[in-house]
């Protein structure tokens, strides 16, 4: 199977060395770039140069996206830029940038009328991941597929919080992880976080229900807002 024709909009900071690693491995890319130098500076390893997004766009496969903000995206894709317009039916646009979600499912939206596929594909890990192939790649929209979302994503639709990964167990984790960080002189504020919502379960009598029911706490804090509509399943 040939490998797919590659489009890669905005070769800065970070959608530079991505289109790089792209060449390494053998893809066939075309570089996109508002200051034209930095997408021509991806030509030693072989990639095509555009004159512009559309340009670029035109016979590829793949679309990737990684430019500054959500209108930057927007106008590339739908105005000035006119991607939409040259892409192919079947075609994918990933957008790798930082955007808005309700703009992204916007863009989605818009592009499946066109019968093209989006995305939404936004990275962390800075410009040495970028540059070293490590960055982390949080991907959601269509394309997105996970065994662990669509089990616990299914079980707070259907709430459904019989143990299957008790609450405590998740306690306990956390205070390990507090400890040694406390031991290391670290701060963890994302996982004193997630120690406060299970400490908050807790004390509202959770500690023994599946660690879902973290949806619980969520909406306690957020009076007037539920999840889905069946009654819930909780332990005896």
């Amino acid at each position: 199977m040939s490998k797919p024709q590659i489009a890669v909009l905005g070769t800065g900071l970070m959608g530079g060395p991505m289109a790089a690693n792209l060449l390494k491995a053998g893809f066939a890319v075309t570089a996109w770039n508002r200051t034209l130098a930095k997408a021509e500076a991806l030509a030693p390893l072989g990639a095509k140069v555009a004159a512009d997004a559309a340009a670029a766009a035109k016979g590829a496969d793949v679309v990737i996206t990684m430019l500054e903000n959500g209108p930057v995206v927007e106008a590339v894709l739908f105005g000035e830029g006119e991607v939409a317009s040259a892409l192919a039916r079947g075609s994918i646009v990933i957008d790798m940038s930082s955007i808005e979600p309700s703009r992204a499912r916007d863009h989605g939206a818009r592009l499946e009328k066109l019968g093209i596929g989006y995305l939404d594909a936004p990275v962390s890990g800075g410009t040495g991941g970028a540059r070293d192939a490590t960055l982390a790649i949080m991907a959601g929209g269509g394309y997105a597929d996970s065994k662990v979302l669509q089990v616990q994503g299914q079980q707070m639709l259907d709430r459904n919080f019989l143990p299957r990964g008790p609450a405590r167990m998740v306690l306990k984790d956390s205070k390990n992880i507090l400890d040694t960080a406390r031991e290391l002189g670290l701060t963890m504020p994302m996982a004193k976080c997630a120690s406060d919502l299970f400490n908050g379960l807790a004390a509202h009598g959770g500690t023994n229900y599946d660690h879902t029911a973290i949806l619980l706490e969520l909406e306690r804090m957020n009076p007037g807002k539920r999840v889905g509509t069946k009654p819930d399943q909780l332990p005896g």
